[in-house]
């Protein structure tokens, strides 16, 4: 049992014991009148001493999830800091659906529904009751994915680096949300049709779109800077808070990405 559990423990227990003392008439006042006092008392204890007595397994601790009967898959990873790398599994392994090394932990969670996986991914937390918060220190991890099945990938990241090499897997559908970060993209060069959308905010989000793959790009968000390539992707309409970029042969393309981008002051580069 690590200290955390035992701290909150004795928290649950005194104030159990002070609920019976007041149910059984012995107190002379309510415990409701003090209840929440308490616990902002508490809470500022843990905020100022927490730290020096729990600190967060820099492990690296070893994940796979096995393919077993999967032909579609859903990964959700929820990331705060530190350093995320993605990237396709070897083309010889047919056995994993996920293999990766997770630095400050991980907890996952996996559900099945017929040949569908949804694999979920996050960082531990210390928890405060009704509130929680990240570990001090940053987490690094480093996964690898099937690319023998379609996936939908979900990523929400905080102040992190990341580094989403996505060429070689079948990402079907995109979705990133990510804060004050600085994130690298490389989109799939095998799916027919991708469906990208990245919301960010003040983040710096390069993306590469692979050569032979044509994009149709729409950005909302009058804030945002950085630079769009406007030879592949040229600008085809422009209204206050709404552009649309496309490339020339998008239409008879056979690889696709549509990607939609809501920034805020962030910087993001598409080439």
């Amino acid at each position: 049992m690590n200290n955390r559990n035992v701290f909150w423990g004795i928290v649950v227990l005194l104030m159990g014991i002070l609920l019976l003392l007041n149910t059984m008439g012995i107190l002379p006042f309510s415990v409701w009148q003090i209840f929440w006092p308490i616990m902002l008392i508490l809470a500022g204890l843990w905020f100022l001493f927490g730290g020096k007595f729990v600190q967060p397994s820099q492990e690296s601790v070893a994940f796979f999830q096995p393919m077993e009967n999967t032909r579609r898959a859903e990964i959700k990873i929820h990331h705060g800091a530190g350093e995320l790398n993605i990237s396709a599994l070897s083309t010889d392994n047919h056995e994993h659906l996920l293999d990766g090394s997770f630095g400050g932990g991980m907890e996952p969670s996996v559900t099945k529904n017929g040949d569908l996986t949804t694999l979920k991914l996050r960082a531990p937390m210390d928890v405060f009751p009704f509130v929680s918060f990240p570990h001090r220190q940053g987490y690094d991890w480093d996964m690898s994915l099937s690319r023998h099945v379609p996936l939908v990938l979900k990523l929400h990241t905080g102040a992190n680096k990341s580094m989403l090499n996505l060429h070689d897997l079948n990402i079907t559908e995109l979705k990133l949300e990510t804060g004050a970060s600085d994130t690298e993209v490389v989109l799939p060069a095998v799916t027919e049709y991708t469906k990208f959308k990245l919301q960010s905010g003040a983040a710096s989000v390069n993306v590469r779109v692979p050569s032979d793959v044509a994009a149709k790009i729409r950005v909302t968000g009058a804030l945002m800077g950085g630079d769009i390539d406007l030879q592949r992707f040229p600008l085809v309409s422009s209204q206050p808070g709404d552009r649309l970029y496309q490339s020339a042969d998008y239409e008879a393309s056979a690889k696709q990405v549509e990607i939609r981008i809501e920034s805020g002051v962030g910087s993001i580069n598409i080439h």
